[in-house]
């Protein structure tokens, strides 16, 4: 996905259609969704920190294959952070488009 490779297919494989799998998007998603979470637990105070700390696990997994006390924690993390709740609602969206057909 990096732009040297982008640009070698170009060059070298005219005509093909570069396809990104989901492995390698999500992969991406969830290295912005650890920034952000680790940027929002560096301005927070230590009662702050104390929501986030030991959490980074819940904010990286699908939220569908947690169970209810882990749905519970990432819940309550993300109700007292809103960068966090809006980059993943992001991420789900985006987990979405891999289940239309087209």
């Amino acid at each position: 996905m990096s732009k040297p490779y982008r640009s070698a297919a170009a060059e070298y494989l005219t005509g093909v259609a570069v396809i990104f799998d989901r492995f390698h998007v999500m992969q991406l998603v969830n290295k912005s969704v650890d920034k952000v979470r680790r940027k929002q637990q560096a301005c927070l105070e230590a009662e702050g920190k104390k929501t986030l700390k030991g959490n980074r696990f819940l904010f990286l997994s699908n939220y569908d294959n947690l169970d209810d006390s882990k749905k519970d924690r990432l819940n309550l993390a993300l109700e007292a952070n809103e960068p966090l709740f809006i980059v993943c609602i992001m991420k789900k969206q985006l987990r979405l488009l891999w289940t239309k057909p087209t």
